[in-house]
């Protein structure tokens, strides 16, 4: 048997039925009524959906809720008695996208196993009740978005396995209850963007894989708790965003491979622990825009391969570790911004290829060693705003293709030794590698009429005149500012 009435100004439609057929029924008030007879196990409003605004559970024998109210955006309530779809185990989809309720009744979950996406993007809930869901595993996207919500009830999750996304976007929860999370593998999104918290329980998640994003944009979290990550492979933007913490934990990440986007932008980080990261790979922005680290561990990177902007915008970083960088091939802004370092450890990166901005505006760098850059295709921007450098190794830049404004701004500096072979110098492609380096120089007009050139060679536009750069700096002034077509030796 099937009784609903449904407040809504055009015929609903009806899909998706099993178990029969169910009639629709006009009842002359704007209110219509779907009956049945027969056993319907599953159905779900099609046509007309977005006109509904209220809906009243009278009789039902349910087995499936998949999909039948989901989209009702413009219903504002939902009437259903405390024994209302005892009987239903999916509830997929059930009331996804009824972003006008503000409220929702205590109804029968008990058989419930799979609440993915049930009241996702319902942003206008303000409180949700003690539903049983004691049987269910899925919990995926399930409470996704529901960004009115200010509080959660401490219902069971004792079976549960899939926490992907399932309160992500709650962004007016301000705190979070102790519930049982002990089976739980995939918390990836989990929390991301409760930007309400202000603090965190300790779960247990002594089983988990994925946190990828879990906490990210959580900026109200001050702190954090030691939960157990021991079998955590993926950390990729776990606490991105969390811009309050003043502290973290030594969290067991010794199986992490992830660790993209882990901790950037929290910005409240003045220390960081000795983590074990010895399987990580993915390093890329890892502690981008931790503006407020003054020091950083001797971490175990042996393994990685991709640094890009992985200390970038660490303003405060005063001197940073000879870590192991050995598989690196991905160095892109690694260290961009860091303004506070004077100097820089001679890290092996003989597999980069990718230099870009590596370590632009690093205006406090007064020295920079000679790194094996051999492999190295990509030095645009490298080292860009380097402003208190006054001299330059003779690295190895043969391979490079890309040295667009590599050195500009460097306006310290004053003797470049020789470095293989600026490809393609002063192409569409590389422009502007010595702009804003006043320091360099070359003869005026008149002194460089004085010196024999060799043949094909062009003074390097972007070095300006100085009257006083010859004759005493007239060898040094050869080395760095003489070009042959779009090849440069700088011999």
């Amino acid at each position: 048997m099937l009784d609903i009435k449904i407040w809504s100004p055009s015929t609903p439609g009806i899909s998706g039925t099993s178990g029969g057929t169910i009639a629709v029924t006009d009842n002359g008030d704007g209110t219509y009524q779907l009956t049945s007879s027969d056993t319907i196990t599953h159905f779900t409003l099609g046509s007309n959906k977005a006109s509904i605004t209220k809906v009243q559970i009278i009789s039902e024998e349910l087995t499936s809720l998949n999909l039948t109210f989901a989209a009702l955006s413009n219903m504002t309530e939902f009437i259903a008695s405390s024994t209302a779809f005892g009987s239903v185990t999916d509830f997929y989809w059930a009331w996804r996208n009824c972003s006008s309720l503000t409220s929702f009744p205590l109804i029968d979950t008990s058989k419930g196993t799979n609440f993915s996406v049930a009241w996702s993007n319902c942003s206008n809930l303000t409180s949700f009740p003690l539903i049983d869901t004691s049987k269910g595993t899925e919990f995926r996207s399930s409470w996704q978005n529901c960004s009115s919500l200010s509080a959660f009830p401490l219902i069971d999750t004792s079976k549960g396995t899939n926490f992907n996304a399932a309160w992500g976007g709650c962004e007016g929860l301000t705190s979070f209850p102790l519930l049982d999370t002990s089976k739980g593998t995939d918390f990836s999104y989990a929390w991301q963007s409760d930007s309400s918290l202000t603090s965190f329980p300790l779960i247990d998640t002594s089983k988990g894989t994925s946190f990828n994003w879990a906490w990210g944009g959580c900026e109200g979290l001050t702190s954090f708790p030691l939960i157990d990550t021991s079998k955590g492979t993926n950390f990729g933007g776990a606490w991105s965003g969390c811009t309050n913490l003043a502290s973290f934990p030594a969290l067991n990440t010794s199986k992490g491979t992830d660790f993209s986007s882990t901790w950037s932008s929290c910005e409240g980080l003045t220390s960081f622990p000795a983590l074990n990261t010895s399987k990580g790979t993915d390093f890329g922005f890892a502690w981008f825009s931790c503006t407020s680290l003054t020091s950083f561990p001797a971490l175990n990177t042996s393994k990685g391969t991709d640094f890009g902007g992985s200390w970038a915008v660490c303003e405060a970083l005063a001197s940073f570790p000879l870590i192991d960088t050995s598989k690196g091939t991905d160095f892109g802004g690694a260290w961009s911004g860091c303004t506070s370092l004077t100097s820089f450890p001679a890290i092996n990166t003989s597999k980069g290829t990718n230099f870009g901005g590596a370590w632009g505006d690093c205006s406090g760098l007064t020295s920079f060693p000679a790194l094996n850059t051999s492999k190295g295709i990509t030095f645009g921007y490298a080292w860009s705003g380097c402003a208190a450098l006054t001299s330059f190794p003779a690295i190895n830049t043969s391979l490079g293709t890309n040295f667009t404004e590599a050195f500009s701004e460097c306006s310290s500096l004053k003797c470049m030794q020789e470095i293989d072979t600026f490809n393609e110098l002063e192409t569409n492609s590389n422009t502007g590698i010595f702009a804003g380096c006043t320091s360099l120089c070359r003869p005026n007009p008149t002194e460089q009429a004085q010196i024999t050139s060799p043949a094909g060679y062009h003074w390097i536009s972007d070095v300006p005149y100085m009257s006083d750069c010859c004759p005493a700096a007239l060898p040094n002034v050869v080395t760095y500012c003489l070009c042959q077509g779009n090849n440069c030796n700088l011999r």
